[in-house]
């Protein structure tokens, strides 16, 4: 699949190559050709920098930035993504974006490329550190999800040392032959070019570029509903409660995904800004510090959504919340308010189209926020009420981070 954007505005060429396998712990078990594998996590991001940088043509990142192009890989949840943006001639952008498929189509698996890649992968894990809210993070999406194990958010990219480590050539070659098939990939080009000469062009190069067929068979991980606890109390040095609640909705909406995560972002912030009657109430009886920060994730059937604050009184702020979830005081002039800026917001927005291309990956697995303009003036009201309305925040996960020791102290 390509996906071409011609602007003769464009003064540079873009280009992005995606495959649709990322960090979640979903990917650590599958069958390819019938044989069951259970793998390290945080492969996908392990064979962005294979790839990247050990390609047959070197090392594309140090090659395209001594071209002075803007590029990377970007390893997102259920997407990775190469990329590069270039001012330059069309010979030299067309030989760049060659190189960039040839970069994904023939990766060089080596024992030393494997250590290679290890060794830089351990180093960048030495340099982050891990604080009570990641911790929290981490545990919270560790119960949320009974049948798998989610990367850790501390590490959500990058995995451990100890995993990283562990890595095999056998198991990075697997992960690539069944993940990278050509129907689990697409291309995306932009600038002021003739779509019908890169047809051609690239049907050149893939003439010679072997088929890679879909022999991946998805693990079955059954009811994805069910979360490993209720309730977990973590101790770690901190001045103020923090507290994470994810409720798990199952997601049998007949209703576009985009829509539905637009709807869902117009419901929590009609009920949750800051400015609402709801939070200065619980700010002002310090059930809660500042605000209540949320975040939704759409996955296999489940929308996950997590709400987070730190708080003198977490039960008494986790009863408020459960409370307010409901369809009481949605007021539709607000409603019409947030939806032109948000409008407004997406016209800003596509006045750079460099960032508009590099989000396109992004709306495959909702790392970040995106929808069009038509998509956004479609959505109403009415819709929003009744789609919201059947809702059941019902199965639900809490982690709570206490310091215990200044507990004691007090007792």
């Amino acid at each position: 699949r390509v996906y071409f954007y011609k602007d003769k505005n464009m003064k540079r060429f873009f280009a992005s190559y995606n495959v649709g396998y990322g960090t979640n712990g979903y990917y650590d078990k599958f069958y390819y050709r019938d044989k069951p594998y259970h793998v390290n996590p945080a492969i996908a991001h392990f064979l962005e920098h294979m790839l990247i940088e050990t390609s047959p043509n070197g090392n594309m990142l140090l090659k395209y930035m001594d071209e002075n192009y803007d590029t990377n890989g970007s390893t997102y949840p259920e997407v990775t993504s190469y990329y590069f943006v270039a001012i330059d001639s069309e010979e030299k952008t067309k030989n760049a974006l060659k190189e960039l498929i040839e970069m994904v189509e023939r990766p060089v698996f080596t024992e030393e490329n494997i250590e290679k890649v290890k060794h830089a992968i351990v180093e960048e894990l030495k340099r982050t550190g891990d604080n009570i809210y990641q911790v929290a993070r981490s545990a919270n999406r560790h119960n949320t999800y009974k049948n798998y194990d989610p990367v850790p958010v501390n590490n959500n990219v990058l995995g451990s040392i100890e995993t990283t480590n562990a890595i095999t050539l056998e198991e990075a070659k697997v992960c690539y032959d069944a993940y990278y098939s050509d129907e689990n990939k697409f291309l995306v080009i932009g600038g002021n070019i003739d779509i019908d000469d890169y047809v051609k062009y690239l049907e050149s190069i893939f003439k010679d570029i072997p088929q890679h067929k879909n022999e991946l068979k998805e693990y079955n991980y059954s009811d994805e509903m069910d979360t490993r606890t209720d309730r977990e109390v973590l101790n770690l040095p901190t001045d103020a409660d923090y507290c994470l609640v994810t409720y798990k909705i199952k997601n049998d909406f007949n209703i576009d995904l985009l829509k539905l995560d637009l709807y869902l972002h117009f419901y929590l912030s009609l009920k949750l800004d800051t400015s609402t009657k709801f939070i200065e109430e619980l700010v002002k009886n310090n059930y809660i510090i500042r605000n209540i920060s949320y975040a939704a994730d759409f996955f296999k059937g489940v929308i996950a959504i997590t709400f987070a604050f730190n708080s003198y009184n977490v039960d008494d702020a986790l009863d408020a919340l459960d409370k307010e979830l409901n369809m009481v005081g949605l007021d539709k002039e607000e409603f019409e308010l947030l939806k032109r800026e948000m409008i407004a917001g997406e016209i800003r927005r596509q006045d750079n189209i460099y960032k508009q291309l590099g989000r396109f990956p992004l709306a495959i697995d909702f790392t970040e926020h995106i929808s069009d303009i038509d998509l956004i003036k479609s959505i109403t009201y009415e819709e929003m009420i009744e789609v919201i309305s059947k809702f059941e925040f019902n199965t639900k996960t809490t982690t709570v981070v206490k310091d215990l020791s200044k507990l004691e102290q007090k007792s």
